[in-house]
């Protein structure tokens, strides 16, 4: 069967953001994975990832979970962070 090292979550983890695992695969090749689009509101939480590698013709090696480096940022930019707050004191 397929095994899996190296895994890895990568893309944007920031809200609203999209995420893939990705992995070196042997025994077999790397198929298409599916995006993950971070949720509004998961600021401060950490990703976990579910990578199980398979064969073009279905035979699966054992499962991976992988966790994010980091946690989920804010989405919105300092700057208009700060605009916005400009305006409300005025």
């Amino acid at each position: 069967p397929p095994k899996v090292t190296n895994v890895k979550i990568i893309g944007d983890l920031r809200e609203n953001g999209k995420v893939t695992a990705t992995g070196i695969v042997t025994g077999g090749t790397e198929g298409s994975s599916r995006a993950f689009r971070i949720p509004l509101g998961a600021v401060g939480c950490y990703i976990v990832a579910k990578y199980t590698p398979m064969t073009p013709d279905g035979d699966s090696g054992e499962s991976t979970f992988v966790i994010s480096d980091r946690a989920v940022e804010s989405s919105s930019s300092p700057k208009l962070e700060f605009l916005i707050n400009y305006w409300r004191l005025q």
